[in-house]
């Protein structure tokens, strides 16, 4: 097919119904459907849908907007758009699903809504719904592909932030799930709280989008564009987002759980608290990300990219490391400055997630001020992973715990280690095991014989946990020539046997 026929929407549509068999009037008008079925009344509301289908329009569920309506809008979408004046068809007209499901039957000469699974249609503009009001619309399942929804990145180059906003769409608490959305220009689009869970947002572009409380979950995001974005706080469950961009994003709070991630940039990103459990990172560029206090447990970073990243506080438990690049990265306890304190605090104080894991989160809605070393315990090293410069602690906060990780021959020598092994110093320097294992209290009250037992014996494990991280860092140590640094911890180890 040639380049030109590509570029004339009607031509590439005729070929296209063509070729799945529909049959086409003399004027060349596709047939819609073979089947006879009577339109129903306007209040028939349970009818419709199926009318619809006969029409060969699925995803239509409503009554067809009347005649007066159809003129209204008709004649809004007939205004030329200005971007330097913010002038645009429907900006600040309050719509409503009936309404977007009939522009886009009438879209391209009604033609209908771009279809994605149509390659030759990737290049086609959708329905044009800048600064539009979509405020708790229900636009579930609506073929909404490369809609305008923002200014594309071209003309966000080159405007102003008030032109950015005057064409940014209204979708606050839209109800937009299993809608397609590829490629579609959402920049400093409103979705705050807005359902897209299943949703296709494939190669869309969301630069600057206030998307807080956003439900995402396992939705499509494979090389959607999601320059500092506001997602803090979003339910991003299982989300699919390999090769996205994610530089500078804002997902302080955000769950991550079980999200692919794969090569997925997020350099410079704010994850602070954001829960990552078993999420998909390998190859994932988190240069300077800053994961204070984020749960990255059995997390997969094979590979991943995580020079000057701040894990000051966070559970890496039984996390995959191989390969990753720590080089310079921050694992030790971290005095939060008051700036980011309170921009984190803003953000995790009014979380939402449901009454089913409030208890799952109730440790992490707020941001302390000092942040311990992060938590290293089980996780998976091997030779080709990168410390260069890592810090694991300090004489303050103590160092990462380590119980049971596995070294994989990781070179240890080019570990941080300016904290001066001094062993008259009063206060020693401890790993994390041991400092978990020094503060845990038994509870207070009345206890069974039983109860005081159970209680005992987990103090113990605790105890015991981190002798055998100071006996194995110690072996890891002497394995590679660091003898001084491996007695001490061998001495650590004793002292607390």
């Amino acid at each position: 097919m040639s380049e030109q026929f590509r570029q004339r929407p009607a031509l590439s549509r005729l070929f296209s119904a063509f070729l799945k068999g529909k049959s086409s009037d003399a004027s060349g008008q596709v047939n819609r459907s073979t089947t006879q079925f009577s339109r129903p009344s306007p209040h028939d509301h349970e009818v419709w849908p199926t009318y619809w289908r006969t029409q060969n329009q699925p995803w239509r569920t409503e009554p067809e907007i009347d005649s007066k309506r159809q003129k209204y809008l008709a004649q809004r979408r007939s205004i030329s758009p200005d971007v330097k004046q913010g002038i645009y068809p429907f900006k600040g007209i309050k719509l409503g699903r009936a309404d977007v499901e009939w522009l886009l039957s009438i879209h391209e000469d009604e033609w209908g809504p771009v279809d994605w699974n149509d390659a030759s249609q990737h290049e086609q503009s959708g329905v044009d719904l800048r600064g539009a009001d979509l405020r708790r619309v229900n636009l579930r399942g609506l073929p909404l592909a490369c809609m305008k929804g923002g200014l594309d990145l071209r003309e966000w180059s080159q405007v102003t932030q008030e032109q950015v906003e005057a064409a940014a769409v209204h979708l606050e608490e839209a109800d937009l799930t299993a809608a397609h959305l590829e490629k579609a220009s959402l920049i400093g689009a409103y979705l705050q709280k807005a359902n897209l869970r299943e949703a296709h947002l494939e190669h869309a572009i969301l630069r600057n989008a206030h998307m807080e409380e956003i439900n995402l979950s396992y939705a499509h995001l494979e090389g959607a564009v999601l320059l500092e974005a506001h997602l803090e706080r979003g339910a991003l469950t299982g989300a699919y987002m390999k090769h996205a961009r994610l530089a500078e994003a804002h997902l302080e709070g955000a769950d991550l759980r079980v999200a692919l991630l794969e090569e997925a940039r997020l350099a410079d990103a704010y994850l602070e608290r954001a829960h990552l459990r078993t999420a998909h990172l390998e190859g994932a560029v988190l240069e300077n990300a800053h994961l204070e206090g984020a749960i990255l447990y059995q997390a997969h970073l094979e590979q991943a990219w995580l020079n000057g990243a701040h894990l000051e506080g966070a559970d890496l438990r039984r996390a995959y490391l191989e390969g990753a690049k720590l080089i310079d990265a921050h694992l030790e306890g971290k005095k939060v400055n008051t700036s980011d304190l309170e921009r984190v605090k803003q953000w995790l104080r009014p979380c939402i997630w449901p009454e089913t894991q409030a208890a799952d989160w109730q440790d992490y809605l707020d941001f302390p001020a000092v942040l311990p070393p992060a938590d290293l315990r089980e996780a998976i090293f091997d030779s080709t992973t990168r410390l260069n410069g890592v810090t694991l602690g300090d004489k303050e906060q103590g160092l990462v715990s380590l119980a049971d990780v596995s070294w994989g021959s990781v070179n240890l020598a080019v570990v941080n280690l300016d904290w001066n092994i001094d062993w008259a110093r009063p206060v020693p320097i401890i790993l994390g095991d041991e400092r978990e294992a020094r503060q845990w209290k038994m509870s207070a009250g009345k206890k069974t014989q039983q109860q005081r037992a159970n209680e005992k014996a987990r103090r113990l494990e605790k105890y015991q946990a981190a002798v055998r991280a100071y006996r194995q860092l110690s072996v890891e140590l002497r394995n590679q020539g660091m003898n001084e640094e491996a007695a001490y911890f061998a001495h650590r180890a004793q002292v607390l046997q």
